[in-house]
């Protein structure tokens, strides 16, 4: 027998068994998509809000009047491990008291694992290929599914700003530790200087040196008269120099610290969406006939080999 004889007699062995078995088929489809149906309706109807954010541009603040943009593929990822972090969780969880939600029984001892489980199954974040974020919450109460991506939307820029703000205090802390810290060195310098000289001409002989040096009206003799003197006025040049650069970023980091942390920018809030998106019943129906008709054949099938062994 050739192979296509083969497939021809398949298909009609195929055939006859499905109009053998025509009766049994139609009951598994009806049946099974009346049972299909049925664990739907009584599954938890749910329903799904969205937002979406881009993120602010760090290096733009400049320019963010004249030029303002969102931020790129790096801020984006900074923005995603915001949201999945256990800190934006553990927020919302508490905001919204998610255990009483879920129902979870906190004396077992995998419940904080099955609580994340269900957060991270119900409430999404999905980075777009415009570099935007999209969050998604899906909850059995409509309002409760938006107020949830709303408050997401507003607590990652707290968080961040707290994040950003808390940095920019250290590093205002470390500038202003360093002009301090140069400060002493001069007025180090400076005590030895009124060692050496009369304490009546120290008022204006640092300023004063500090002016003219360099310049082509330049006396040391009006400033030095020892080779000591010399060592100190140098070095006190020098760390004053220092000084000056310290301060000078001292007083830009100031200046930074009073601009506000730039929000991310928020393109869609979430608003309450009162069409369900699970469980589908149309959905279920068809999963369900086809799943019980499947079981059916098999068992058929199953049971036209057995007799056929019975009869060999």
């Amino acid at each position: 027998m050739s192979i296509f004889e083969q497939e021809e007699q398949n298909a009609n062995d195929l055939l006859k068994f499905i109009y053998k078995c025509r009766k049994i088929i139609l009951f598994s489809l009806l049946l099974g998509g009346l049972l299909g149906g049925g664990v739907a309706l009584l599954q938890d109807k749910k329903y799904l809000s969205t937002g979406i954010i881009y993120p602010a541009n760090n290096y733009t603040r400049d320019q963010l009047l004249s030029n303002p943009q969102f931020g790129t593929e790096i801020e984006t990822e900074q923005l995603m491990q915001l949201l999945e972090s256990q800190s934006i969780r553990d927020s919302v969880i508490n905001k919204f008291d998610l255990i009483k939600y879920y129902e979870i029984d906190k004396s077992e001892k995998d419940w904080k694992s099955q609580l994340n489980l269900k957060f991270i199954k119900d409430i999404t974040f999905f980075r777009s290929k415009y570099l935007s974020v999209v969050i998604s919450a899906k909850t059995t109460d409509p309002k409760m599914s938006a107020n949830i991506v709303n408050y997401i939307i507003s607590v990652v820029n707290n968080y961040k700003t707290e994040i950003f703000a808390d940095n920019r205090k250290k590093e205002l802390a470390y500038q202003k530790s360093r002009v301090n810290a140069q400060a002493e060195i001069l007025d180090s310098i400076e005590d030895k200087i009124y060692e050496l000289k009369d304490t009546s001409q120290i008022e204006n002989l640092i300023s004063n040196y500090l002016n003219l040096a360099g310049k082509e009206n330049y006396v040391p003799s009006d400033f030095i008269d020892s080779r000591e003197m010399e060592d100190l006025l140098e070095s006190y040049r020098i760390q004053f120099a220092i000084y000056k650069d310290y301060r000078r970023d001292y007083l830009q980091a100031k200046d930074q610290i009073k601009k506000p942390i730039v929000d991310n920018y928020v393109v869609d809030t979430a608003e309450p969406n009162y069409k369900k998106v699970s469980p589908s019943l149309s959905l279920h129906i068809i999963l369900g006939a086809l799943a019980l008709t499947l079981l059916s054949c098999l068992f058929m099938l199953l049971r036209q080999k057995l007799d056929a062994i019975r009869k060999s």
